[in-house]
């Protein structure tokens, strides 16, 4: 089921965070670098734009106190159930801050 289905808002939340300049409750410049970074692998946003949409999924299997977890090269962010804006943006900060660790193998 998506989003939509189970009632979460986490789409509104994330696109909430990225579009809010302020540095306490949104991300910086530099964050969002990061963040597209974290979600696609590219340091910089191609002069045509992506290709592909990044893609937003929802992640039930996991809990509101996980990480979001990313595939790079299918450009999909999976995204836990969680339950406020404040929530995904920490839990998303605390992510991108580790985009350089590795590979998680599950």
């Amino acid at each position: 089921a998506g989003f939509a289905q189970v009632g979460s808002d986490c789409p509104r939340f994330l696109r909430e965070v990225i579009l809010d300049d302020s540095t306490e409750n949104g991300l910086s410049n530099a964050e969002r670098l990061h963040l597209l970074e974290w979600c696609t692998a590219l340091t910089a946003l191609p002069c045509n734009g992506l290709k592909e949409p990044i893609l937003l999924k929802h992640y039930p299997e996991r809990g509101a106190n996980d990480l979001p977890n990313v595939h790079t090269c299918t450009q999909e962010v999976h995204l836990p159930p969680y339950e406020s804006r404040e929530q995904l943006r920490s839990k998303l900060l605390k992510a991108v801050e580790h985009r350089h660790d590795g590979f998680q193998i599950e």
